[in-house]
């Protein structure tokens, strides 16, 4: 028997793509609008003929169209989808820069620029929400963020050049090429975004219960001290930045003796400092540490911002600043709050962006636009400071969850049979406490979001690996079925017979729901949908609340006709009858596995392990099989290592069916059995590593020390994975389970009759291969 070391391939999804091209040109006219506005200030003195007090105006409804959209974001996304919002804002930001070029009088003109913040708000947060969470956010959000800063460089260039043309007539025109680009821009968002330009409720459906609901989201933000602690950091930074932009050319013009028509290129410097830093810089931030790395650019900042080289410079190293807060908020805020928590850090750092550039104005009325200097060398103190204030996010996602109780002190253990597949309920959840952790969150969820509608499952775009499936009468009926080759047929077999045996080894058919779902096989949730859709998936990730953990097809069987490793009780009866005594077992830690799915983090556990003694970690050459162990080899070492793949990997349960000490890095993924694993304590299961295996050579040189424990953690783990909570009674209980918490939170797609375009699931493996690739009922 083999290891199992699967990977599928990774589909390509062009809408994908367009709505990151998308979200970066909303961004990019942002920036346009944003840039501008320090070259044009000069010009709209002159051309309202007002001073440095009224032009606080401007920053002042700023501001508040960025409080309002925070007070009213969690209240919209309770009535409306993503595309929605997003074509919101685009509207919005139409129709300041059209009511701009028209040259209204000055109270109208300062209020456009609450429209324009208003729309950004709306764009940002959910743009900023969506990015966050796709592959590699950390780098899309360096390009959305340096698409802001692009327009930010293009802005200056374009109003200064236009402006300068006729300082008292013709400033107002430059506003037609954001009104174009805004255009632009509202036609891309309907199209990239058109699947979510939708109500997610019925018109005339708004209930208390709604209302409740967006009220608690907001106070739930409210309470979280993160929310406020990374406001803080986006206070002062956006102070220093929209301070230095928007004063940089009257602080020139006036304290340097600049040229106007010269200095209102200056701020260009700034945003194309920003624009090189936010590409640049944004993958040494991620794989060096965004903690540290933003403090170091909080350092390398010049400390007097007096010339366009230095204001460049400036540009440059806080680039990073604004998408790496972003990513950082990712993952601190939980994903019921994060649209809500990013929506109330833009505000108050847009309350920073407004404020500071206000009083500058005003202490400049008084004692000259020299107070800019001290002005920035402050905030950008402050700046450093709130970040090291800010929560450090651990890479580990594994979930909390009490620790399970011993099995052998459970009253029934005695009477338990593993092999027994028709528990009831009552059996199943004093057999296997904890083990319906998952079912159970993902229920909260969507009943706190009344219920999966019948239109959120359709909603789901079917791809290859993902199946549509109904149970009607305790009978299995599979509606469509996409697969990319065997690898993908396989998986959905796996999956199917597992749900199908769960069924007809019920110990009452009639308390099976009536219901229909949509499960998927690939690796990873992001590779088939976007967030917030109903599916049920073989992991996850912390923020995917979403979807529904489902026990992985390697529990049915799994194996090629050259590498059998048949279903999971034989995989663990072959080892429980070979596997070698604790005291004969090798002082050693083992690994075999394929770099090329994870290659940084297995590469890693290479470098610090194969130096010890203790080290037998290797790189498995599937081509002659060097460096290969079987599965029952592994159980001859008394510690073995589990790394994730390309997402979670499915050997972990194959390890746990070794009387062996598993060792686990900081665990991103998240599987449905994983709520058991226990790190610390008399329950303890394995043994935790940081994710970078710094930790490694300690941990494991104190099992060596004291085979005591380790004995114990072994022991422990085998009791409650391999002798429990994996055995095919377990199985058949979580199938269940998840069925019946499924259906309660999906009144809506009850089925009232057999689906009339499927087929069941005995007459679907009947079907030739390639007709049960693309079977669609």
């Amino acid at each position: 028997m083999e290891p199992l070391e699967v990977e599928t391939p990774h589909p390509q999804i062009p809408r994908l793509y367009l709505k990151l091209i998308s979200a970066g040109f909303s961004f990019f006219v942002a920036g346009i609008n944003d840039g501008s506005l320090g070259s044009l200030i000069p010009y709209i003195r002159q051309g309202y003929q007002i001073n440095t007090n009224l032009i606080a105006v401007v920053y002042g409804t700023t501001f508040c169209g960025w409080l309002f959209a925070a007070l009213s974001n969690s209240h919209l996304c309770q009535y409306f989808d993503l595309g929605v919002l997003l074509v919101l804002g685009a509207v919005l930001q139409v129709l300041a820069h059209a009511l701009r070029t028209w040259l209204p009088p000055f109270p109208l003109f300062a209020v456009t620029f609450f429209f324009a913040s208003l729309g950004q708000a709306y764009q940002d947060t959910h743009a900023n929400t969506f990015v966050a969470s796709v592959k590699a956010a950390h780098r899309w959000l360096g390009f959305i963020h340096a698409m802001y800063m692009a327009g930010c460089l293009v802005g200056p260039f374009v109003s200064t050049a236009v402006a300068s043309a006729d300082v008292h007539a013709r400033w107002n025109l430059f506003y037609a090429a954001p009104l174009g680009l805004g255009v632009i821009n509202l036609v891309l968002v309907v199209i990239a975004f058109r699947d979510s330009l939708r109500m997610t409720q019925q018109c005339g459906e708004s209930s208390p219960e709604s209302r409740k609901g967006g009220l608690q989201e907001m106070w739930q933000t409210l309470c979280t001290p993160s929310v406020w602690l990374l406001s803080l950091y986006f206070f002062f930074f956006l102070g220093a930045a929209i301070t230095a932009g928007g004063w940089i050319v009257e602080y020139l013009v006036d304290v340097r003796n600049g040229d106007l028509k010269d200095m209102g290129y200056v701020p260009a410097g700034f945003y194309g400092g920003a624009f090189l830093g936010r590409l640049i810089l944004a993958e040494p931030t991620y794989r060096w540490g965004e903690r540290r790395m933003i403090f170091i650019y909080v350092v390398l900042v010049p400390n007097i911002i007096t010339e366009a080289v230095a204001i460049s410079l400036f540009g440059f190293f806080s680039g990073p600043f604004f998408a790496t807060g972003i990513s950082v908020a990712s993952k601190i805020f939980s994903a019921e709050i994060r649209s809500s928590a990013l929506a109330l850090v833009f505000v108050l750092g847009q309350v920073g962006g407004s404020i500071f550039p206000a009083v500058t104005g005003i202490l400049a009325a008084h004692a000259g636009v020299k107070v800019l200097q001290p002005m920035l060398v402050g905030l950008l103190g402050a700046t450093g400071i709130s970040w090291l204030m800010v929560p450090r996010c651990s890479a580990s996602t594994l979930p909390h969850s009490p620790s399970p109780p011993a099995v052998s002190d459970h009253p029934s253990y005695n009477t338990f049979d593993p092999n027994e597949y028709s528990y009831n309920e009552t059996q199943c959840h004093a057999f296997f406490p904890g083990l319906f952790e998952d079912p159970t969150r993902a229920h909260a969820f969507w009943q706190a979001r009344n219920g999966i509608r019948r239109a959120d499952l359709d909603r789901v775009q079917m791809t290859n690996g993902m199946v549509r499936a109904a149970v009607y009468k305790g009978r299995l009926y599979v509606i469509t079925a996409l697969a990319k080759g065997e690898d993908h047929r396989r998986k959905i077999i796996g999956v199917l017979s597992s749900i199908h045996r769960a069924l007809v080894s019920a110990p009452e058919l009639t308390a099976i729901p009536d219901t229909e779902f949509i499960f998927s096989v690939e690796d990873k949730v992001e590779d088939v949908v976007g967030p917030g859709h109903p599916l049920w998936v073989l992991a996850r990730k912390a923020d995917e609340e979403s979807v529904w953990l489902m026990p992985d097809f390697g529990f049915w069987s799994w194996g090629h006709l050259n590498s059998q490793i048949g279903p999971y009780d034989q995989v663990v009866e072959y080892v429980r009858q070979r596997e070698v005594p604790w005291d004969q077992k090798k002082d050693k830690l083992v690994w075999r596995g394929k770099l090329s799915f994870a290659p940084k983090l297995r590469r890693t556990l290479l470098e610090v392990a194969r130096s010890y003694p203790w080290g037998d970690v290797r790189e498995v050459e599937w081509s002659n099989k060097a460096n290969f162990l079987s599965m029952e080899d592994h159980c001859d070492y008394k510690f073995i290592a589990h790394v994730e793949g390309r997402s979670y990997s499915a050997s972990l349960k194959y390890r746990q069916a070794c009387q062996s000490v598993i060792v686990i890095h900081e665990l991103q993924y998240i599987q449905h059995h994983h709520y058991l694993l226990v790190s610390s304590g008399p329950h303890q299961n394995f043994v935790q590593v940081e994710r970078d295996f710094s930790d490694l050579p300690q941990k494991i040189q104190e099992l060596l020390d004291d085979p005591a424990e380790a004995q114990r953690i072994a022991s422990n783990s085998v009791n409650v994975f391999r002798e429990r909570y994996l055995t095919a009674a377990a199985d058949a209980c979580y199938w269940r389970a998840l069925l019946l918490a499924w259906a309660t939170a999906s009144p809506d797609v009850t089925p009232t009759s057999a689906p009339q375009h499927g087929l069941r699931y005995e007459s679907f493996l009947l079907l030739g291969d390639s007709n049960m690739m693309h079977f669609a009922g």
